[in-house]
């Protein structure tokens, strides 16, 4: 955690900078690796800087698992930050893109995400149905 404090602002520029030059692969891979220490430090403007870029990243890889990982985080900053609609709204792209590409596991947290949002704004039913 330490090192993450130190060199995260490097590492959101690096995914940054990544896909900029056009190594996407790498974009998403430092997305993936940054939101635990991100969201336990509450820094939810990164979670959103970071995975924007992913997406755009896996969008143009064609990698709809990697796509659907960013729509999770962004849905969690969305949650965060007020916006159950915005949330959903991401999970449910993220839920099909997880079902289209036959990835069970991106599925699985998808709805695990799902559950918890419903959980969050009140609807049990919604929640358990996930």
């Amino acid at each position: 955690m330490s090192w993450f404090a130190q060199e995260h602002t490097a590492l959101v520029a690096a995914a940054r900078q990544a896909a900029r030059h056009g190594h996407d692969t790498h974009a998403w891979h430092l997305a993936w690796a940054l939101p635990t220490f991100l969201t336990r430090r509450g820094q939810w403007s990164d979670v959103a800087t970071v995975h924007t870029t992913a997406l755009a990243a896996a969008a143009r890889l064609g990698d709809a698992a990697a796509q659907a990982e960013s729509h999770r985080a962004l849905a969690w900053e969305r949650t965060e930050a007020g916006d159950h609609d915005g949330a959903h709204s991401r999970l449910t792209r993220a839920l099909a893109l997880a079902r289209d590409s036959d990835q069970a596991l991106s599925e699985a947290h998808t709805h695990l995400a799902l559950g918890w949002l419903h959980e969050h704004t009140g609807d049990r039913p919604a929640a358990l149905h996930h």
